[in-house]
């Protein structure tokens, strides 16, 4: 799984560079796994950064691995994030998300 993230990163980079439109710094390196990175994507939409992060530690509490959020059922996705908000949208894209990348 790791790898094909690799890819598609590296893919991205290509098409759009490494430098926020306009700007004259790079971006901000990844600081965490990219799958981490994509979750905390996910939870940020539509909530304050405090609420998503609360949510991703939550999620990462309750599931050990991504293959397990992946395997769960989705009402314990949505438990373990609802402190973000959106909950019953986010689990169930988060668990799709993670069998494509697997695929």
């Amino acid at each position: 799984m790791r790898e094909r993230i690799e890819r598609i990163h590296a893919r991205l980079r290509t098409a759009y560079g490494s430098s926020a439109a306009g700007a004259h710094t790079p971006v901000q390196a990844v600081s965490r796994d990219l799958v981490d990175t994509l979750v905390m994507t996910i939870l940020s939409q539509n909530t304050t950064d405090r609420n998503s992060e609360r949510a991703f530690r939550r999620l990462r509490e309750r599931f050990p691995t991504w293959e397990a959020v992946m395997e769960a059922p989705p009402g314990e996705v949505v438990r373990a994030i609802e402190v973000g908000g959106l909950a019953p949208t986010k689990g169930p894209r988060i668990q799709s998300i993670l069998r494509q990348i697997k695929e």
